[in-house]
């Protein structure tokens, strides 16, 4: 009876532990399609935003980019320049005066206190701020980009350290210089 008894909680035991192994191997089976799905809706996610970002931004790195954003700024559209030194500035001022005779609008956002702060003393840092405002340049100090995303009409909008956010109602080019 005993031996019986014994044998009998050997088999209960078997097979508890052989549903307890295939319920363990079902729940890695289900957690791993689980987690290849959301993987997949992660990397889908990211690849739309980054087609609809990505076709409005430009790395300023050569006369063809320049052409571009030139074309933009003809039509009356909006250009924002990320970067306050010699080429970020250089740029701003070349087409906030094309965009004074079409309606467009240039911003420069940077970090800093000033346009080429980096590189120049304060006085000529601020004169050269002035100069480049005196161009029809939107200036935005003290502020790096945090994120960037679209709205519903496909427009991007800038939000910064700051908490501020700037949407954009006219054709959006973005554009980093280092």
């Amino acid at each position: 009876m005993v031996v019986v008894m014994v044998v009998v909680v050997m088999v209960v035991v078997v097979v508890v532990v052989v549903v307890m192994v295939v319920v363990v191997v079902i729940l890695v089976w289900y957690v791993k399609v689980v987690v290849v799905v959301v993987v997949v809706l992660v990397v889908v996610v990211i690849l739309v935003w980054y087609v609809k970002v990505t076709d409005k931004v430009t790395l300023f790195r050569s006369v063809a980019d320049f052409q571009q954003l030139h074309e933009v700024a003809g039509k009356g559209g909006h250009i924002t320049i990320i970067g306050g030194g010699f080429l970020g500035s250089e740029l701003a001022c070349a087409l906030g005066y094309k965009t004074k005779s079409t309606k467009g609008s240039v911003t420069q956002v940077y970090p800093e206190y000033g346009n080429m702060a980096k590189v120049l003393p304060e006085y000529l840092s601020r004169w050269t701020t002035d100069k480049v405002k005196s161009e029809g340049v939107d200036i935005i100090t003290h502020s790096t980009v945090k994120d960037v995303t679209t709205t519903p009409d496909g427009k991007l909008k800038l939000s910064f350290d700051t908490g501020k956010e700037v949407g954009f109602i006219y054709t959006f080019s973005l554009v980093y210089t280092l």
